[in-house]
């Protein structure tokens, strides 16, 4: 087996697919039989399904579709005794993290017609298509577009509300984009400060010595300009990770609390803030931390 560096919050936005051309049909649905010893666990699914407006995927059901980076693992041989709890603790975290959204929060991802939208598929794990010889970085979720779905894709053991939130990001930001970036990339990368610079990396963000130089935790304040090491992959990842600290647990109710002595933090939020108040009409992450 390749060595693989997999922790519960290494995350990543799939590249090797393109956000979805405007109001695209969706791909049809896989329609397995899921095993009697599941019942349970897919009732929980089919509640959260009709509670949140989502789809959920699961077993069987996740291979076979269109895929990202990284190839699907479902429950066999170890994993498959402890399936049904995995699933279930996978599930009940799912539905904690959407219940904190706002209502309808996620009808923006359906199509005209109402189909398609937000797809989550749980799989043991995903592998790494690399030499067994190269350490390969391998997510814990990975979030693209195909057909009518916006796909996020997790592993069932490092399903945390983080995860969720930081895909769940990468998700709003392919529908703003729609066939492109929603982001002035101009803009944004005018704003780090000058020797900061994306590894465009996922395999050496870890030992990049240079990004760790700009974290919140290691950075002067007037030079932090990203929250941790991942933060330097690219630019998607700065976002994403942004996002998921305002949100992380025992944050502050006000977001703007965060970074008041970080001002290059402090004004990325700022756009990012007016950016989804724009499309939305509120800041999802405000509505979220209000009702805390």
């Amino acid at each position: 087996h390749p060595l693989r560096v997999v922790e519960p919050e290494l995350l990543t936005a799939s590249d090797s697919l393109q956000p979805v051309s405007y109001d695209p049909e969706p791909d049809p649905l896989p329609a397995p039989e899921y095993p009697a010893h599941l019942a349970e666990v897919r009732a929980l699914a089919d509640r959260i399904e009709q509670d949140y407006g989502v789809t959920i995927l699961f077993g069987d059901a996740v291979l076979g579709l269109v895929r990202g980076d990284y190839p699907y693992v479902t429950p066999s041989g170890a994993y498959e005794e402890h399936e049904n709890f995995m699933l279930q603790k996978a599930l009940e975290c799912l539905d904690r993290t959407l219940a904190s959204y706002p209502e309808g929060f996620t009808d923006c991802f359906l199509n005209f017609k109402g189909e398609g939208g937000l797809r989550f598929s749980l799989a043991t794990e995903f592998l790494s298509e690399a030499e067994p010889s190269e350490p390969t970085f391998v997510p814990s979720g990975e979030t693209y577009t195909s057909g009518g779905w916006y796909n996020i894709n997790l592993v069932l053991v490092d399903c945390t509300e983080t995860v969720i939130h930081h895909e769940i990001w990468h998700a709003v930001e392919n529908y703003l984009g729609g066939a492109g970036s929603p982001v002035d990339e101009a803009v944004w990368f005018g704003m780090n400060p000058e020797g900061f610079a994306y590894g465009n990396d996922f395999n050496s963000y870890l030992t990049d010595e240079r990004a760790a130089a700009f974290t919140l935790d290691a950075a002067e304040p007037a030079d932090s300009c990203i929250i941790r090491n991942y933060s330097s992959v690219n630019e998607a990842e700065d976002r994403a990770t942004l996002i998921e600290y305002v949100l992380r647990q025992n944050a502050p109710r006000s977001a703007a609390e965060n970074f008041s002595d970080r001002p290059i933090l402090q004004a990325k939020l700022d756009y990012l803030t007016e950016l989804v108040r724009s499309a939305y009409g509120y800041v999802y992450w405000e509505e979220i931390l209000k009702r805390r």
